[in-house]
């Protein structure tokens, strides 16, 4: 199966660091890639456990309480920036 370039980009970014499937959407809609094989791209990610919204969540109410010492409608923003939608 060929690699499409959105995929790839996605995968390096999602090396770095974990990213929601929104954020991953925005960065490579902003590098200018298709919007099929950005479709594509997720669809393949999230196949592949690569890309979660729920982990992104939880990483982020993780980080959010024991490092920053925030509460809970700050930790829920941080989520809802990230583009995951409230549960």
């Amino acid at each position: 199966m060929g690699e499409s370039r959105a995929y790839l980009d996605a995968l390096r970014m999602l090396a770095r660091r974990e990213l929601s499937e929104a954020q991953v959407r925005q960065r490579l809609a902003r590098k200018e890639q298709d919007a099929n094989d950005i479709d594509d791209a997720i669809t393949r990610l999230r196949e592949e456990r690569a890309i979660d919204d729920n982990r992104v969540a939880d990483a982020i109410a993780r980080s959010e309480t024991s490092l920053r010492k925030r509460g809970r409608l700050r930790v829920r923003l941080a989520i809802e920036r990230a583009g995951i939608a409230k549960a």
